[in-house]
């Protein structure tokens, strides 16, 4: 998954102490709450060959990370985001470039598990990123393991419409015993 993500997870884990709340401090991505992505990664639910339909086409997005230590969210940051579809086959490719580079990801829907399999790699380190992914028919949920640092990342696709959607990620170095929540968020406008 992005790899600032990736990158702010090493450095999370690392301290292994989960962030303190920022004073009076909310970030400029919007979220309805505080409660991180939220969902169990060790129960997949079931998906569907539409799930991300929504997602093909041509975004912007705006990106924040959240200071371990502090709490405090970083500058916002923007990039681009382009996914395509197969026209035969329920496979979505996407490509999410910002200033610290391009990840791509691989999204494939295996009808015999009723899920997405995932895999992800940020082009400047090869590393293959797998994972799954599936829906509720109102949110996406996508657990992805990055095995070259030892770190499961969940994240939840949510308040999607036609032009928009929301994105935050959770991290977890210990098997999901504790996660870091929302240790990054995005919003995704339809350019």
């Amino acid at each position: 998954m992005p790899n600032s993500l990736t990158m702010l997870l090493v450095a999370l884990l690392a301290l292994g102490t989960p962030p303190r709340p920022a004073a009076a401090q909310e970030p400029a991505v919007p979220r309805p709450d505080t409660l991180g992505a939220a969902f169990d990664d060790h129960a997949p639910g079931i998906g569907s060959p539409g799930d991300f339909d929504f997602l093909v086409g041509q975004w912007t997005y705006r990106y924040q990370l959240r200071n371990p230590a502090t709490g405090a969210w970083g500058s916002v940051q923007e990039g681009n985001w382009v996914a395509t579809r197969r026209p035969d086959a329920a496979f979505v490719e996407d490509e999410f470039t910002g200033r610290r580079g391009a990840i791509l990801t691989f999204r494939s829907f295996n009808s015999e598990r009723r899920l997405w399999e995932i895999q992800g790699v940020r082009l400047e380190r090869g590393v293959w990123q797998p994972g799954v992914s599936w829906s509720d028919g109102e949110n996406r949920y996508l657990v992805q393991d990055d095995p070259d640092r030892k770190i499961r990342i969940r994240i939840r696709y949510y308040a999607i419409t036609p032009d928009r959607f929301l994105w935050r990620a959770d991290g977890t170095n210990d098997g999901g015993k504790t996660w870091l929540r929302d240790i990054m968020l995005i919003e995704a406008r339809r350019r």
